[in-house]
């Protein structure tokens, strides 16, 4: 399956040449994140009418995250695809829909979460 990956700049408006970006490869949205947005992410996303080459998807880059509660820091790692925030740590892994956040602020309260989760009595 062919993919994309698609960056909505939310502070343009819809129709503004800078509103959106799509790029045919993860390497093309970092290249051009690190020059232009170092925060932002893309969003991977099927291309349809496309026929299958039989190829493999590339796996979704993981980016690190850490929080700190009651002193202790807890690190783990997330990924987005197809509109949706995965976290993975030692504490398990959690995932929801991004919705209107950033998708490094939603990977960091699920990972809270699980931090929270696992010192329940």
């Amino acid at each position: 399956m062919k993919t994309v990956w698609v960056y909505i700049n939310t502070a343009r408006e819809v129709g503004d040449v800078d509103h959106l970006k799509v790029f045919a490869t993860v390497e093309a949205a970092d290249e051009w994140f690190t020059e232009h947005d170092p925060e932002g992410v893309a969003f991977e996303y099927p291309v349809t009418g496309v026929k299958d080459n039989g190829m493999r998807p590339r796996p979704t880059p993981l980016k690190n995250i850490s929080v700190t509660i009651d002193g202790i820091t807890h690190d783990g790692t997330y990924y987005v695809q197809s509109s949706m925030v995965c976290v993975q740590s030692q504490l398990g892994t959690k995932a929801t829909q991004v919705g209107g956040s950033r998708p490094e602020m939603i990977a960091r309260l699920l990972l809270s979460e699980l931090v929270r989760e696992s010192t329940k009595p």
